[in-house]
């Protein structure tokens, strides 16, 4: 009886450290829907679209601003190119 327990305690665990582990991979952006802007607070970098290709800059250039109050999403991704979900997140976050 108590091995059984002891056996399902651990797998518990197991999968806890699982999940955390697969959470943990995943990196934090914000997601800008009026301006269509990723900003990831780690390097201090936006993301933003400049014809075929995705730029990341320190400061928007001029003409892509970020209003004071505008809504923000955290997006949650891994790997480095946020972007490839660029369609869906302007249709799931659009104003």
């Amino acid at each position: 009886m108590k091995k059984s327990v002891v056996i399902f305690i651990s797998a518990i665990l197991l999968m806890a450290f699982a999940a955390n582990t697969a959470a943990a991979q995943k990196h934090k952006y914000y997601y800008y829907p009026a301006s269509n802007v990723y900003y990831d607070a780690g390097p201090g970098l936006y993301y933003y679209n400049q014809g075929p290709a995705w730029t990341g800059v320190r400061v928007l250039p001029p003409g892509i601003s970020i209003t004071v109050g505008a809504p923000r999403y955290v997006i949650y991704h891994q790997g480095p190119n946020v972007w490839v979900d660029n369609r869906v997140h302007v249709v799931k976050y659009k104003n």
